[in-house]
């Protein structure tokens, strides 16, 4: 279960020349739909791995959200499993697969689930490495999609044109953009899905962690959806990158820690002694409990450590205690006869 620890601390040591920590003594079960933690480490990680794709690929990346139309009492299995279905043989066969392979170089997915008045809502968002559809091409794409979703769920959830496909406005150059703007353009694709920051989507729609937070307040309504999101989304993977956006991924990272170790001199005793930072299960706890709030917490004081050592890593620990309220009661010392008897 996350949070069990036995001894907790962070180890430092030299990876591929540069320097790098990781967690010890801290338990992760590594569920990203069924546990916040990991779901936010896991998502960050792959998310990382997606700036890594938009870089070391460039050219311009778009993002296309697919949804079908749904309504109170479908089930979230037949609902995800038709998206997907429709989705995968939409790009099959005929004008549509020559028009997706000459435009679109390399893709991303990741899927995001709400909970309404009107049921369970699967949302399917693809980043695409395209030089753009035209009208024309969109349209086919759409009455493809649109068939494809009454053949695997019906004409009940057969979605508008307005709502089942949409574009977005904006698209990234992944020529021109540096880490940062990328990283900022694929957050809403990769992280904001996971939806542990917050327990609301827009509109009135609740995210499954506001699903499992009632659930574990006593709402059985909400335990029944929970175990239901649960048993739709296991094996599931959140977020997936083509072969072409992980080969791309894979070579830039090589060629990151190749610069990496051009450019950095590390001494022979920094290569071969690794240190260690200690963490009281006090502290942790304070980083879990901040975690909600910055879902990339962990992380972040694993650079620190790897950066500035334990001040660094002190530093983030004193953020996360006032930021949860969890700010040790400094012990005072009593003055003498503080326990006198009066009188």
């Amino acid at each position: 279960m996350c949070n069990a620890t036995t001894h907790p601390f962070i180890r430092v040591k030299n990876v591929d020349g540069a320097r790098r920590g990781t967690w010890h003594g801290v338990m992760n079960c590594g569920h990203v739909h069924g546990c916040p933690v990991c779901s936010a480490r896991i998502r960050a990680e792959r998310a990382a791995r997606v700036v890594a794709a938009v870089r070391g690929m460039g050219g311009r990346w778009q993002m296309l959200t697919l949804t079908v139309r749904h309504k109170h009492g479908m089930r979230l299995r037949e609902l995800h499993r038709g998206l997907m279905a429709a989705w995968r043989k939409a790009r099959q066969g005929g004008v549509i697969q020559r028009v997706w392979s000459a435009r679109v170089r390399a893709s991303v997915r990741a899927t995001e689930v709400t909970h309404g008045a009107n049921g369970w809502h699967p949302h399917l968002h693809v980043l695409l490495c395209t030089d753009g559809f035209d009208e024309d091409e969109r349209l086919k794409l759409w009455v493809r999609f649109r068939d494809c979703v009454r053949v695997a769920l019906g004409d009940d959830c057969v979605p508008s044109y307005e709502r089942g496909m949409v574009w977005s406005e904006k698209a990234l150059d992944g020529d021109s953009a540096d880490d940062a703007e990328a990283a900022r353009y694929v957050a809403k694709f990769a992280c904001e899905t996971a939806g542990v920051a917050k327990t609301r989507s827009k509109g009135k729609s609740e995210t499954p962690w506001a699903v499992a937070e009632r659930a574990a307040a006593g709402d059985t309504r909400a335990l029944f959806l929970w175990r239901e999101y649960l048993g739709a989304m296991h094996g599931r993977r959140a977020i997936e990158l083509d072969d072409r956006a992980a080969a791309a991924a894979d070579d830039w990272q090589e060629r990151q820690r190749e610069d990496g170790d051009a450019k950095r001199e590390v001494d022979d005793a920094e290569r071969l002694e690794p240190t260690e930072v200690e963490v009281t299960r006090d502290e942790l706890r304070s980083l879990r409990l901040f975690e909600r709030k910055r879902p990339t917490i962990m992380h972040d004081v694993l650079v620190a450590a790897a950066l500035h050592g334990a001040s660094g890593v002190r530093d983030w620990v004193v953020v996360a205690q006032h930021e949860t309220g969890t700010v040790p009661v400094p012990v005072v010392p009593r003055p003498i006869g503080w326990y006198a008897r009066a009188g």
